[in-house]
């Protein structure tokens, strides 16, 4: 008989329903004192923001806690707002990532 570690938060984005997470093909190594922090931090504050130089890891960071807290709450998805250049339409990018109905035209 053999048996399997379970699978990492990561893979398990997509298979959970409440989640629109991105799928990681390799595995999150380190971390483990920001991820708890950042977990903690989660449960208190209604937005959360990561700094620091680019390529120092924040997005990979950011997804790694929303995979592990996804089955904490009713729903966790990812809105990349990266593309976006005009700050005018980030709430309509949200609530359409989010699938919140348009409120007749009036700002989201």
């Amino acid at each position: 008989m053999t048996t399997t570690a379970p699978p990492s938060p990561s893979t398990l984005s997509n298979q959970t329903p409440a989640t629109d997470l991105p799928v990681h093909l390799t595995r999150f190594i380190g971390r483990g004192h920001e991820l708890t922090e950042l977990a903690r931090l989660i449960g208190s504050t209604r937005l959360l923001t990561l700094t620091g130089a680019g390529g120092s890891g924040k997005t990979r960071l950011a997804r790694e806690v929303a995979a592990s807290e996804a089955g904490r709450y009713a729903r966790i998805a990812w809105v990349d707002l990266a593309p976006i250049a005009d700050p005018a339409i980030i709430g309509r990018e949200v609530a359409t990532t989010l699938h919140i109905p348009d409120r007749g035209g009036r700002p989201i």
